[in-house]
């Protein structure tokens, strides 16, 4: 598919309005907060907590998915005699 070179201007320059818009409209934040989340009851605990008790107004709330890796417990290693 081809695109005529001024569409593609034109969307550019509307992308760069959008974000200026934007920008313009955002105040910086006062801090950023970063709260890790992986789906436990615990997790869903810390932001309900850290909402509650630790950001405040103005603060730009980051949340990062954490997703464990699978990793045994223990690993069982089997030594067996081979026949001679």
């Amino acid at each position: 598919m081809q695109v005529c070179a001024s569409t593609t201007d034109a969307t550019r320059t509307l992308h760069q309005r959008l974000d200026e818009e934007v920008d313009a409209e955002l105040p910086n934040p006062i801090r950023q907060v970063l709260i890790p989340v992986d789906g436990t009851p615990q997790s869903e605990y810390m932001i309900d907590w850290a909402l509650s008790n630790f950001c405040k107004e103005g603060d730009q709330i980051n949340l990062i998915h954490v997703i464990p890796q699978c990793v045994p417990s223990s690993c069982h290693i089997t030594c067996r005699t081979l026949p001679s």
